[in-house]
């Protein structure tokens, strides 16, 4: 992850996101840009923040090229006032919003390592070569300054560009020592300066990673648009930025970010066409609406706060996303201020009591443990909302790494539910036996986590759906998943199993990478705000840190005790043993499963019996399927040997997409190597050949495939 930081008002959108499409267009590491704004209109009418919609345009603009890419506003008005209100450099050569970059030390979860931009740049390489400097013993680098390298000392520095140490900017309170210089002392270049002569320890690095003058040198990383001193014909300062195409081509006869430009312009033009208020409005009536349920009590608003901020973090501009929470208890109306300020020109929120709707059944919803009541909400969407005929429910101890209106988009036919298999289930064996005996769901693999659900709520209504329920309420009472068990008794056979991206949760198996990932859900007690080590934690403080609530969640970590701890586990435990007990009360008339599979196969049982004679009889040339005639290939027929272009293209795209078949089946432990011995044997093999017949499973062949390639006697095979 390469983390940026910008500063400015309402003006520097055209230089962030023409600056931003260059970085994207060129870098294909994930991009996580902050944006540090303020209102500053006591000093200038113009000095007022860049809006919301603003950083949600580039936001999905950057998600284009990268999904982990985010975008993400900070607005430090409160801070600047506090330390610079009022200060002689307030109204210095520059903006005040240079001397917002002073302090990054002093806002919470900024990465440890930190690359500052000034929006008149352009990327003309992966800028990774840049940040990937190493500056562990300094506390930044940079580039000589052009004219001030001359004119004031031969290290001073052009401060557009900064890689900065937070971490080791904090031990020498680089910052605080420039934000004393602002604040006592009247500066020319007032951020520069103060930068400069408080520095301890600085990188000076090639110019090519902030060229001043040049703009079409074949090396350069970043090219600054700063303004320019020339001195022939005549002396005067030049000052065209990168937004100011025409000038761009004309005057500095800069053609090296035309493709780049071109894509600026042609989004600047979508962009303007779609006005604030009344284009916005236009452009929501068009856009799909999509509703999404939440249910919670005050408790959890602040997790509800997180996973808001990753879906709007990953959503787009072409949908309109109705945010709907349903609760009973009361949530205060600070916490409702609080998440209506996620309210965006396509995101609206909206908070539903549903007391008077739940009044004749509350008493009949069972809780245990850190279940409440508020889990049982969703099974009402479907009469509560009539409106609708399809939605999503999210549970809220979620994050959402992509577009949610992909979850929406899926077809899940006159199926009632689309869901993810619970990976809880999938991992023990209790479970597995509780599901299939008590639940009454034939095949666990079927068995669905109700935290992540697509409705059909339009078939949900014509299988009439909540009456069932309330009438399996009055006569069974499911006490291992409540609800989710509810839920999976009334609509088996009528469920279509999603991708497990959608719903990944941080247990069992090795893990997945990020960008393969589309939902993650902390359920049971695997939460990263209550223990360490949890898989995907890093996700959850990411999307965290954006939020108001961070100090209250890290408070709820810092405050949860080795007692509470124990007890989470032992209820851990409990449930299983609670699921194990459920399922020994129970009969069990299930047909076993290699029984199920025999009778299901008997055909290929004869297969088997006949390759066990054969092979007794040293017989290996006979096909012992039944197959039809084929035609018989000859020799001349075949280019077993590669020799024509057409076959060696051929062999090598097939082999490419055999490969990637293979690394899914491992991934997804569809196919599982436990053991491999003698592989040392295979490595001394220079020359002969292996022969093998009869496979009646192409999982035999996988394996051996496997095996050559672990042995790294990849170039001798040759598997026919």
């Amino acid at each position: 992850m390469i983390n940026l930081l910008f500063c400015g008002n309402k003006g520097v959108f055209d230089g962030i996101l023409s600056f931003l499409i260059s970085i994207t267009n060129k870098t294909k590491e994930p991009i996580n840009a902050y944006v540090f704004t303020m209102d500053a209109s006591h000093l200038d009418k113009r000095f007022i923040p860049i809006e919301d919609e603003d950083i949600a345009f580039i936001n999905n603009v950057v998600k284009s090229k990268n999904k982990n890419n985010t975008v993400t506003k900070i607005d430090v008005t409160d801070l600047y006032n506090k330390e610079f209100g009022g200060s002689p450099n307030e109204t210095a050569y520059c903006t005040p919003y240079t001397l917002l970059r002073l302090l990054a030390d002093k806002i919470e979860n900024i990465p440890d390592k930190l690359l500052y931009l000034d929006i008149d740049m352009m990327a003309a390489k992966d800028i990774s070569e840049l940040f990937n400097i190493d500056i562990s013993d300094y506390e930044y680098a940079a580039v000589k300054e052009k004219y001030g390298s001359k004119l004031i000392r031969p290290d001073y520095i052009n401060a557009g560009m900064l890689l900065l140490n937070m971490k080791k900017i904090r031990e020498t309170g680089l910052l605080e020592k420039a934000r004393e210089k602002i604040r006592t002392k009247k500066m020319l270049f007032a951020d520069q300066d103060a930068i400069f002569w408080s520095t301890t320890k600085k990188l000076i690095i090639n110019r090519k990673y902030n060229e001043q003058f040049k703009f079409n040198c074949k090396n350069t990383v970043i090219c600054h648009f700063c303004k320019r001193l020339l001195i022939f014909p005549y002396p005067r300062t030049e000052n065209y930025k990168q937004w100011n195409v025409d000038k761009v081509h004309k005057v500095l006869k800069c053609h090296a970010f035309d493709n780049d430009l071109e894509e600026y312009l042609k989004l600047k033009k979508e962009y303007d066409l779609v006005d604030k208020k009344e284009g916005k409005k236009q452009m929501n009536e068009k856009a799909k609406e999509i509703p999404i349920f939440f249910t919670v009590d005050n408790n959890y608003i602040p997790f509800l706060a997180v996973t808001l901020q990753s879906l709007i973090d990953n959503s787009s501009s072409n949908n309109f996303y109705k945010i709907i929470v349903l609760y009973s208890s009361s949530i205060s109306e600070d916490n409702k201020k609080k998440i209506y300020k996620y309210k965006l020109e396509n995101v609206n929120i909206e908070f539903v009591d549903l007391k008077q709707a739940l009044k004749k059944i509350h008493d009949k919803l069972y809780t245990r443990d850190y279940y409440s009541k508020s889990t049982y909400y969703r099974l009402l969407i479907p009469e509560l909302y009539p409106q609708y005929d399809k939605a999503i429910y999210l549970d809220s101890d979620i994050v959402v790494l992509s577009d949610i209106a992909q979850l929406y988009d899926i077809d899940i036919e006159n199926n009632l539910i689309g869901a993810t298999t619970d990976e809880a289930v999938q991992n023990v064996k209790a479970f597995q036996e509780y599901v299939e005996k008590v639940v009454g769901v034939n095949n666990y693999k079927n068995y669905f986590n109700a935290g992540v659900l697509l409705m059909n709520l339009q078939e949900l209504r014509e299988y009439k759906f909540q009456e069932k329920f309330l009438y399996l309420l009055e006569t069974v009472k499911f006490t291992v998943a409540q609800d989710q068990d509810y839920l999976n008794r009334i609509c088996k056979g009528r469920v279509k199993i999603i991708d497990g991206s959608w719903d990944k949760m941080p247990i069992g198996g090795k893990k997945v990478r990020e960008e393969d990932l589309n939902l993650i859900h902390y359920n049971l007690i695997s939460k990263p705000w209550l223990f360490d080590g949890i898989a995907y934690e890093e996700i959850f403080w990411k999307y965290a840190a954006k939020t108001e609530f961070l100090n209250y969640i890290k408070n709820v970590k810092a405050n949860y005790t080795e007692e509470q701890k124990i007890k989470d586990m032992q209820t851990g435990d409990k449930l299983i043993e609670l699921a194990q007990k459920e399922a020994d009360c129970v009969g069990d008339d299930r047909i076993p499963r290699e029984i199920f599979v025999a009778e299901k196969s008997k055909d290929r049982l004869e297969v088997l019996k006949k390759i066990e004679e054969l092979e007794k009889e040293g017989k290996f040339d006979i096909d012992v399927e039944e197959d039809p005639p084929t035609i018989e290939l000859m020799p001349n027929q075949v280019d077993y040997l590669n020799k024509k272009i057409m076959s060696k293209t051929k062999t090598i795209v097939a082999n490419k997409i055999g490969e990637r078949f293979l690394n899914d089946l491992i991934k997804d432990d569809k196919l599982i190597i436990k053991e491999i011995k003698g592989i040392e044997n295979l490595q001394k093999v220079e020359t002969g050949a292996m022969l093998t017949c009869n496979h009646f499973n192409p999982f035999d062949c996988f394996a051996i495939e496997k095996v050559f390639r672990l042995s790294r006697t990849r170039k001798k095979q040759k598997i026919i």
